[in-house]
This record gives C-alpha cells, sequence and structure tokens, in this order.
C-alpha cells in the first residue's frame, strides 16, 4: 500500500520558531530520491507499506543538526497535522546562538543578548518571509561565529574591541530600524534612536569603516587596522563572502561608522539598508493567496519610508515576475513603474 505523509521543518530563531527550507527528508526505501522541504518549511512524500509499519525519517541540512522521527504508517497525519521536526544550527545554545554578543559581553545572559534575542524575534515574527530572511541570517552566521567567539574569549582586547566596534553599534543600528518598521515612533523617540548609533559609533573612524569594507569586499586590509581583531580576520572575512550574513552585518557597521566622514541622515541610511535586503534570494510563496498575505504584512515595514519598499519592489519583481500584480497591490510596486 502507499501512504502520503506530510512533514514540516522549523528551526529556532531566538525565542520564536520560524520554518526552514531546503531540508531533505529521507527514509529507509526513497532510492536515494529524498523530499525537500519548501519556502514553509513543508514537503510530503509517498512511502509504500503496511498499515502500522514503523518508519524512520530522518531531515537533514548541512548547517543545522539532524533529526530522526519515528511514524507508523496510517496514523493521523495530513497537510495541517504534519510530522513535525525541529532543527537546530551547529553549535545552538539555549541563549538564542548569539555567539559573537555573548562572548564580548562576557555573558549569555547580558542584556544586549537578550536584547538582540527580542529583536530578533519581532523581526521573526512579522510574516513567514522575514522568517526564513533571520533563519538564513541565523545559517550563515552559525558558520563562522563559533570560531570568532572562541578567539575573543581568549584576549580580553579583542573582547573590548569587538564590543566597541561590533556589538554596540549593531545593537543600536538594529533597535532604531525596529522602532521605525514596527512601532509608530514620535520624533523624540526616533531622535533618541538616532543618538543611540551615533554615540556608539563615536569618536567617528575612518579607519574602521576602511577595515570592515576590506573585509566585506576581500580587499587588504588599511594599515591601522586594529591588532585586537587581526586573529580573526580570515573568519571574519568568511561573513562578507556571505551574501545574508554580509547584508545583515557588515552592511550596516560600514554604513553606521561612516556617518562621521560624509554627510548623511541616519534615517535615510537605515532606509537605504533595509530596501536592500536580500529577500529576492528566498522562495516565492506558491500560493497566490498566501504570498498576498505575505506583501502584505511585510509591507508595513517600509511605511516611514515608501522608496525603500519600492527597492525592494524592483528586485522581488525580477526575482518573482509572477509576484508583480500582488507587489502593486501591496505598495511595492507603483502602477507607473510597471507601465514603463
Amino acid at each position: 500500500m502507499s501512504f502520503v505523509v506530510y512533514f514540516n521543518v522549523t528551526t529556532s530563531v531566538s525565542t520564536s520558531v520560524g520554518p526552514l527550507p531546503g531540508v531533505a527528508i529521507g527514509w529507509n526505501g526513497d532510492n536515494g530520491h529524498p523530499v525537500t522541504t519548501d519556502q514553509n518549511g513543508n514537503a510530503h512524500a509517498t512511502v509504500t507499506g503496511q498499515p502500522g509499519n514503523v518508519v524512520e525519517f530522518t531531515a537533514t541540512e548541512d548547517t543545522y543538526s539532524t533529526q530522526k522521527l519515528s511514524f507508523k504508517l496510517g496514523d493521523p497525519n495530513d497537510a495541517g497535522h504534519p510530522l513535525n521536526f525541529q532543527l537546530q544550527g551547529y553549535g545552538w545554545i539555549p541563549c538564542g546562538s548569539c555567539f559573537i554578543v555573548s562572548a564580548a559581553t562576557g555573558s549569555p545572559d547580558s542584556d544586549e543578548v537578550r536584547r538582540m534575542q527580542q529583536i530578533r524575534a519581532r523581526v521573526a515574527t512579522v510574516s513567514a518571509l522575514s522568517g526564513q530572511l533571520i533563519a538564513e541570517i541565523l545559517r550563515e552566521y552559525y558558520q563562522f561565529s563559533p570560531e570568532i567567539a572562541a578567539d575573543i574569549e581568549r584576549d580580553e582586547g579583542a573582547r573590548k574591541a569587538v564590543l566597541r566596534i561590533v556589538v554596540r553599534p549593531l545593537m543600536a543600528w538594529y533597535a532604531l530600524a525596529v522602532t521605525l518598521g514596527l512601532e509608530l515612533p514620535d520624533v523624540e523617540t526616533v531622535d533618541r534612536h538616532v543618538q543611540g548609533v551615533l554615540n556608539a559609533c563615536a569618536p567617528p573612524s575612518g579607519s574602521t569603516a576602511a577595515t570592515l569594507e576590506a573585509i566585506r569586499s576581500g580587499k587588504p586590509l588599511p594599515a591601522d587596522v586594529p591588532a585586537e581583531i587581526l586573529p580573526f580576520m580570515d573568519r571574519a572575512r568568511q561573513a562578507g563572502r556571505s551574501q545574508f550574513a554580509s547584508w545583515a552585518i557588515l552592511d550596516p557597521l560600514i554604513r553606521a561608522w561612516s556617518l562621521g566622514e560624509r554627510p548623511a541622515n541616519v534615517v535615510d541610511e537605515v532606509s537605504q539598508w533595509l530596501g536592500n535586503a536580500p529577500l529576492e534570494a528566498l522562495s516565492q510563496p506558491s500560493d497566490p493567496d498566501v504570498l498576498d498575505e505575505e506583501l502584505k504584512k511585510l509591507s508595513g515595514f517600509f511605511d516611514f519610508r515608501p522608496a525603500a519598499r519600492r527597492q525592494v519592489g524592483i528586485r522581488l519583481a525580477s526575482a518573482w515576475p509572477g509576484a508583480v500584480p500582488a507587489l502593486t497591490r501591496n505598495g511595492f510596486l507603483s502602477p507607473a513603474s510597471i507601465a514603463t
């Protein structure tokens, strides 16, 4: 007999759970052709056996833990009640995998770690697409962050340098971005968060921005690179080669540290950064209703700067041509841009 078995795979994203696409699910008798989860972490397979037979399914993704679950053929199972896997990235720890933040602050329970968890969770729960974006960032982050954290823990100078150059500016940047995108802030609140970014990068340092840009581009480091961070430069360059982690970490740091070197509006810089979010690298939801709902949820994040929403929309229209009507309905594209 043949049975259709449904699966769902998620991964922890701070205190929330997000879907995990691209996971291979195999079992004895799959003849080397496992099924792969879609953008919502869903998959299904046809399995041959007799009612009551127990089949062991294995969910595998290179940068996550492997999980095995047993299932008795004929037991209740459908798209609404799938067999659920939850995979964790390598090196996962209960604090939410803030390896570098934990090492730089000296504790997995520091205020900075907790704030990072809260920010990550808020963004991940905006929509399934934002959850996928966070999951992709974490997947790449797991590939280099444990080793950097280990280096930081062994060197007090490196710990202080990373706290000053990376952690505090990123925390201030993310706090401003979340305030702008997910709240209805008054001018005073925005100004306070803007000042937080400026204070985190004081005094302005062109050498810091140049060092971060060299990490991102792979070019030679400037002569005045801080000596404390030299030991893990090779690992840091891995972030520069990672599409999602580079956008999430290096891009905002370069923008923040460059603020003192050129005239710039901090809110404009944050909006341009959000407009560069690599959403087009994610899989388009196949269900038109789901796609429309996802874009509707994401649209509100850009209400403070509609131009940034259209930045995203132009790239999504190129990557997802079938989504153009939904992108237009939800403000990611204007009718005029479609006409031209």
